[in-house]
């Protein structure tokens, strides 16, 4: 009877760690949706009260937050933000030259051939650790993704008996030949 208890006991202080996704939505192709994907998916965890973090990455039309309200925009990019909101940032300097504590949208996180983009969206990574991780691509930077992938070793990163993040990527297409090998290529870059 002793060991049974032991044994619930083991079983209620389970330390495994939760299972986060970071959830990716591209094309390499404009005006498919990704976006609208993108926010109704973010709808459904709102609703569900499911915590992510949102991250739109398009640098050229950051149109997620343009999309609602600037509140209901301010509660995507903080719900369920825990440790993740203060992270130092090592490209915030002030005039001193001091590291500024900020929060993680404050600086946008893009994916372009700059190395220094790289290291801001291992942030993703941070969040990740935590919560679910929704991110909004724009088209044409399968590429610079597939880098950063392959920089992260992501591809150990999901073999390690260890981790605890996933990765689902949706590809938004229209079903056009030309969509269709937008895909293909961006697959096998």
């Amino acid at each position: 009877m002793t060991a049974r208890k032991t044994t619930a006991k083991a079983k209620d202080k389970d330390t495994t760690p939760a299972q986060t996704t970071i959830l990716m939505f591209g094309s390499e192709k404009g005006g498919l949706g990704k976006t609208t994907v993108a926010l109704v998916a973010a709808e459904q965890m709102t609703a569900a009260n499911h915590p992510f973090f949102l991250v739109d990455a398009d640098a050229s039309t950051p149109n997620v937050g343009l999309t609602y309200r600037k509140e209901i925009y301010e509660q995507f990019r903080h719900q369920g933000v825990k440790d993740a909101d203060l992270l130092p940032s090592i490209y915030n300097l002030n005039k001193a030259g001091d590291r500024a504590v900020t929060s993680i949208l404050e600086e946008q996180i893009t994916f372009t051939g700059d190395n220094n983009d790289f290291f801001l969206a291992d942030r993703i990574f941070d969040i990740a650790k935590t919560q679910d991780v929704a991110i909004v691509l724009p088209s044409q930077v399968a590429s610079y993704v597939n880098r950063w992938l392959r920089q992260n070793d992501v591809v150990g990163l999901l073999a390690d008996p260890d981790n605890t993040i996933k990765f689902v990527y949706y590809f938004i297409t229209n079903g056009t030949s030309e969509s269709l090998d937008l895909f293909e290529e961006s697959v096998e870059a």
